[in-house]
């Protein structure tokens, strides 16, 4: 037979155990999203496989990265914290970011689609910097002055010295009668 101490001991236990159990969250903490999409050609509109999909967030410095994009160009990134991300993707050696960042909430899942150019189609980042057309020294008004009174100053200096005169002779004065 079971004694009345056990039999009380147990049931406080059990007591304990179920409290502490609605006491404390069912899941641990907040909800996190999901990032999911398609990664596609730009000029094709054709899906891109084998690029890796890559979420920072910038705040804490967490690098979330997605396995490569399948034959459609998919990709789904699960259980990130609810921030704002900074987004790149990976295409061979080239790693391209994307120039808004993303903002999940709390248990969101989000679908983007993501247009990358054929490297072909890209510019190298030697045009990305040249400008199209090549300015002349003329149209910047600050620099056209500052050439106009250089050569100002030089040629009154080599008039002054062909004439003869001497700057720092003074002139005399009329004497008063």
């Amino acid at each position: 037979m079971i004694s009345e101490s056990f039999r009380s001991r147990s049931l406080a236990l059990v007591l304990v155990a179920a409290v502490q159990m609605l006491a404390a969250p069912a899941s641990g903490g907040s909800p996190t999203a999901t990032l999911s999409g398609e990664i596609v050609s730009a000029s094709a509109r054709a899906p891109v496989p084998g690029v890796v999909v890559r979420v920072v967030n910038p705040g804490t410095g967490d690098l979330y990265t997605s396995s490569p994009t399948d034959d459609k160009g998919a990709f789904e990134l699960h259980a990130l914290p609810a921030a704002t991300y900074s987004v790149a993707v990976q295409r061979g050696n080239g790693v391209f970011g994307a120039a808004s960042p993303i903002i999940l909430a709390p248990g969101e899942h989000r679908s983007v689609q993501v247009a990358l150019y054929d490297q072909e189609a890209a510019p190298s980042p030697a045009e990305a910097q040249t400008p199209a057309y090549k300015s002349s020294v003329w149209e910047n008004p600050l620099t056209a002055t500052a050439i106009a009174l250089g050569i100002a100053v030089v040629v009154g200096y080599a008039v002054q010295e062909w004439i003869g005169t001497d700057s720092k002779k003074s002139v005399a004065s009329p004497s008063q009668p």
